[in-house]
């Protein structure tokens, strides 16, 4: 039962919402007020605000001739990238991807190994930012640690912005979602057929959480990706609600909206009107018997309240017939704490070396996060 004053919000919200009829049941207002900030990460990043977020599609400059005028602000946006911070030698660029209802740019970044090292690079890894993540800038971002890692290691790096998230935008607003990996795999399936042949190979592909779900999507339905690294992935879209009730402000708003019967399946039967996808292409745990073959690195923190590490155990339950697939699971840590732990460093390279170099797989392992989480 919802506390007075919960109800004194709820009724306030259904009356903006213009009320509620016989026919409009509460999950399906549910599902029209929260579909956007849970699928557009550029949206709630500019504070829910719709003219801050349309706001974006306005010019910097003056306009010039050319063949995209609706995606212009950001290709002007991206030519103009501030590379200040990334390593020496990298390079930004983009790819316009055409759809039948937009267009769709992705921004990229392409870093060298590191030159100390001395050796030619060793393949590249494609690295995918969390939900309203971006790479924006590389010195300061969370994952710049785990990047360097991998560059020690000998790798090349491809950071994408996935669609929604940074300059990766679509030619009208409200329409580069976040659809949970299913759209972003097309997305990176049409920048790889690009710019593939001058990328080192093999590609392995390593993201975490929103980024991660897309990344090992990527990896078993692309066969020029050899390998995934998955830190704290969603298994399927069907979990979502976990994800977007730890970062909303508005918890009770949200669990009032979880609490209505079908609310769910409202919300994501929106979304795929809305956005042009289809649910079942944004589960992992759908594909458990394709492409067993593909190396998996599953890594998670027994207190993520972001992504519980249910969704883990329902990934790795999902690949029974598969030998190549690795989980390590910290107790204790939870959706950030275990990532620049030297331990964590130790098992992605371990991975790495049975995946590039055909060392050993490593073994399953649990380890007691060394990181006090309140």
């Amino acid at each position: 039962m919802f506390k007075r004053s919960t109800k004194i919000i709820l009724a306030a919200w259904l009356l903006m919402l213009g009320g509620c009829t016989e026919r409009t049941e509460l999950k399906d207002l549910c599902a029209d007020e929260e579909t956007k900030h849970i699928f557009l990460p550029n949206y709630y990043n500019a504070g829910k605000d719709e003219k801050a977020y349309e706001a974006l599609w306005q010019f910097d400059d003056p306009i010039q001739p050319y063949i995209r005028l609706d995606l212009l602000p950001f290709v002007q946006r991206v030519q103009k990238f501030d590379l200040s911070g990334f390593p020496s030698g990298s390079k930004s660029d983009y790819k316009i991807i055409t759809y039948d209802e937009y267009e769709q740019l992705i921004h990229y970044i392409k870093v060298p190994n590191n030159p100390l090292l001395g050796i030619s690079p060793k393949g590249t890894v494609i690295m995918l930012q969390g939900w309203s993540g971006n790479w924006n800038k590389y010195q300061g971002n969370y994952l710049n640690p785990m990047a360097e890692h991998f560059r020690r290691l000998g790798y090349e790096l491809l950071l994408v912005n996935l669609r929604g998230h940074g300059l990766s935008e679509a030619s009208k607003p409200y329409t580069a979602a976040s659809t949970y990996g299913a759209n972003d795999v097309l997305d990176i399936n049409a920048l790889l057929a690009d710019i593939g042949g001058s990328l080192t190979k093999p590609l392995v592909v390593a993201g975490h959480s929103y980024g991660a779900s897309a990344g090992t999507l990527l990896a078993i339905k692309n066969p020029d990706v050899k390998a995934s690294i998955n830190f704290s992935g969603l298994s399927t879209i069907d979990n979502v609600i976990q994800a977007v009730r730890a970062v909303a402000p508005d918890k009770e708003k949200v669990d009032m909206c979880t609490n209505q019967s079908g609310f769910l399946d409202a919300l994501l039967s929106r979304a795929e009107l809305d956005y042009f996808f289809k649910r079942e292409d944004s589960s992992i745990t759908n594909l458990g018997s394709e492409s067993l073959d593909v190396p998996i690195l599953l890594v998670g923190g027994t207190k993520d309240e972001n992504v519980p590490i249910e969704n883990l155990r329902q990934i790795e339950d999902s690949r029974q017939g598969s030998d190549v697939v690795r989980t390590a699971v910290y107790e204790d840590c939870d959706h950030w704490s275990y990532f620049n732990l030297n331990k964590t460093y130790e098992i992605v390279a371990s991975f790495m070396s049975a995946v590039v170099d055909e060392q050993p797989m490593p073994e399953n392992d649990e380890i007691l996060c060394p990181v006090l989480i309140q």
